[in-house]
Protein backbone atom coordinates (compact mmCIF):
# COMPACT_ATOMS: atom_id res chain seq x y z
CA UNK A 1 0.00 0.00 0.00
CA UNK A 2 1.45 3.25 -1.20
CA UNK A 3 1.01 6.14 1.44
CA UNK A 4 -1.42 8.91 1.79
CA UNK A 5 -0.55 12.26 1.01
CA UNK A 6 -4.22 13.16 2.93
CA UNK A 7 -3.90 16.62 5.21
CA UNK A 8 -4.17 16.23 8.63
CA UNK A 9 -7.92 18.00 7.60
CA UNK A 10 -8.63 15.08 5.67
CA UNK A 11 -8.01 12.54 7.94
CA UNK A 12 -9.78 14.17 10.91
CA UNK A 13 -13.31 15.00 8.72
CA UNK A 14 -13.01 10.99 8.12
CA UNK A 15 -12.42 10.18 11.50
CA UNK A 16 -15.20 12.77 12.70
CA UNK A 17 -17.81 10.34 12.59
CA UNK A 18 -16.05 7.91 14.80
CA UNK A 19 -14.14 10.21 17.55
CA UNK A 20 -17.21 11.07 19.47
CA UNK A 21 -18.11 7.46 20.11
CA UNK A 22 -14.49 6.41 20.79
CA UNK A 23 -14.22 9.35 23.29
CA UNK A 24 -17.83 8.50 24.89
CA UNK A 25 -16.98 5.37 25.26
CA UNK A 26 -13.67 5.71 27.45
CA UNK A 27 -15.45 8.44 28.92
CA UNK A 28 -13.27 11.51 27.99
CA UNK A 29 -14.53 14.88 28.12
CA UNK A 30 -14.57 17.03 25.53
CA UNK A 31 -12.05 19.39 26.46
CA UNK A 32 -9.53 16.73 26.90
CA UNK A 33 -10.99 14.70 23.82
CA UNK A 34 -9.62 18.26 21.97
CA UNK A 35 -6.31 17.71 23.57
CA UNK A 36 -5.83 14.22 22.62
CA UNK A 37 -6.96 15.06 18.70
CA UNK A 38 -4.63 18.23 18.72
CA UNK A 39 -1.74 15.94 19.98
CA UNK A 40 -2.59 13.06 17.41
CA UNK A 41 -2.73 15.36 14.39
CA UNK A 42 0.67 16.78 15.42
CA UNK A 43 2.55 13.72 16.27
CA UNK A 44 1.10 12.79 12.04
CA UNK A 45 2.27 16.30 10.78
CA UNK A 46 5.79 15.20 12.64
CA UNK A 47 5.36 12.04 11.19
CA UNK A 48 4.76 12.92 7.20
CA UNK A 49 8.36 12.79 6.55
CA UNK A 50 7.97 8.93 7.17
CA UNK A 51 5.54 8.90 4.95
CA UNK A 52 2.94 6.52 6.99
CA UNK A 53 0.87 4.18 5.24
CA UNK A 54 -2.66 4.56 6.10
CA UNK A 55 -2.13 7.71 8.53
CA UNK A 56 -6.17 7.20 8.97
CA UNK A 57 -5.42 4.22 10.58
CA UNK A 58 -2.54 4.99 12.99
CA UNK A 59 -4.46 8.86 14.38
CA UNK A 60 -7.43 6.22 14.97
CA UNK A 61 -5.11 3.93 17.10
CA UNK A 62 -3.04 6.57 18.63
CA UNK A 63 -6.32 8.29 19.76
CA UNK A 64 -7.91 5.02 21.50
CA UNK A 65 -4.85 4.03 23.02
CA UNK A 66 -4.59 7.47 24.87
CA UNK A 67 -8.16 7.15 25.64
CA UNK A 68 -7.35 3.76 27.31
CA UNK A 69 -4.27 5.12 29.56
CA UNK A 70 -6.58 8.20 30.36
CA UNK A 71 -9.06 6.03 31.43
CA UNK A 72 -7.13 3.61 33.37
CA UNK A 73 -5.87 6.17 34.89
CA UNK A 74 -8.93 7.53 36.22
CA UNK A 75 -10.40 4.17 37.40
CA UNK A 76 -6.83 3.41 38.98
CA UNK A 77 -6.42 7.25 40.12
CA UNK A 78 -2.77 7.42 39.11
CA UNK A 79 -0.67 6.30 35.86
CA UNK A 80 -0.72 3.32 34.04
CA UNK A 81 2.34 1.64 32.73
CA UNK A 82 2.60 2.75 29.17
Amino acid sequence: MEPSEDSPTEILHRLSGVLPAVFFAFGIPREKAEKIVETALLVLVYKKRMRIENPERRVLRFIIDVCCREAAKEELGEDPPP
